[in-house]
């Protein structure tokens, strides 16, 4: 269907997108001979393409296969809405559709930088996790204060919602045992597994920031099968053996830091939870443009059984049970 645009002709790919100039695809037939039976559509995106690429080497960067270049034109949203910004996990880079200009105070500009600054972060899925928290509406009681809190600090870091449904499914299958979490925030993430928690269940979790400790203890104070402590995480190996432990403030062995070692921490049987993983789309894992080494030490330990559950499409969680 032809329409017009400001004087210029146009083709319309479909209700509510801008079209393609028909002097623009012109000029990329004329630079592909023979390509007449090609649809318009498909002129403009290796029109596009071209342009895109001669851009970057304008600029003096490397041009990007195709398929990286592809992975930015092309929206899937659920919600069919256009201009949505795009995670490409093969590159662990953000980008936008075209026509869309992104903020550079977003959050995934921020993950950039700390990617230039050499921190190996494996994902940052949980940064809005505070916020995620807010449009679901069947929270338990308990949840919803700690999100609460955690957003009237500005403490954005809270676990997904999706994670947090996980806790709470495996807190309800350790029964009676010994649950403990390192990095507690706001309570978050111990609020779900307290919700699926046994009757007769511990559980244990420590946070080095005062603030945080605090406001989570008074959010537990009347449950007494919590304890929430204050301090550096490897403290908390006091309180072990444990029938699950998730590690969400330190141990997992992200960044610059080990990872701690299972038979310290674990009994025969229990379960290992690590959240904040982009979800693997080849082996080796690989972060960054580099081999996954935090991943991998989870995937491949000799006492443990682990796998990894997508929890969103752009989200992943490793569930591991110590053998001994």
């Amino acid at each position: 269907m032809r329409r017009t645009d400001g004087g210029a002709a146009v083709i319309g790919r479909s209700r509510g997108s801008p079209g393609v100039p028909v002097d623009r695809l012109a000029r990329c037939r004329r630079a592909a001979p023979g390509a007449h039976h090609r649809s318009p559509i498909a002129d403009d995106v290796r029109c596009r393409r071209r342009s895109w690429r001669a851009s970057r080497q304008r600029k003096g960067a490397r041009p990007a296969p195709a398929s990286t270049w592809a992975a930015q034109v092309r929206v899937s949203n659920p919600g069919g809405l256009d201009g949505v910004t795009q995670h490409d996990r093969s590159t662990h880079s953000w980008r936008c559709s075209p026509g869309t200009r992104r903020s550079s105070r977003s959050e995934p500009d921020r993950r950039t930088r700390r990617h230039r600054d050499g921190i190996r972060h494996h994902s940052a899925m949980a940064i809005g996790g505070t916020a995620r928290h807010e449009t679901q509406l069947d929270l338990p009681d308990r949840v919803a204060v700690a999100v609460a809190a955690a957003r009237d600090a500005g403490f954005t870091a809270s676990c997904l919602p999706e994670h947090g449904r996980l806790l709470r499914l495996l807190a309800a299958g350790i029964g009676a045992g010994r649950i403990a979490e390192t990095g507690t925030g706001y309570g978050v993430g111990l609020a779900w597994m307290v919700s699926g928690a046994h009757p007769d269940a511990q559980l244990f979790s420590i946070e080095r920031e005062p603030h945080r400790a605090q406001r989570a203890q008074q959010l537990f104070a009347d449950d007494p099968r919590v304890k929430v402590r204050r301090g550096d995480w490897r403290d908390l190996v006091d309180e072990a053996p444990f029938d699950m432990l998730v590690l969400d403030g330190g141990g997992q062995g992200k960044a610059d830091e080990p990872p701690l070692e299972p038979a310290d921490w674990l009994r025969l049987g229990a379960v290992v939870v690590i959240d904040d993983f982009t979800p693997m789309t080849g082996w080796p894992p690989r972060h960054a443009g580099q081999l996954d080494d935090a991943r991998m030490f989870w995937l491949e330990h000799p006492r443990l059984r682990t796998t990894e559950i997508r929890v969103t499409p752009t989200a992943a969680s490793l569930v591991a049970t110590y053998i001994g």
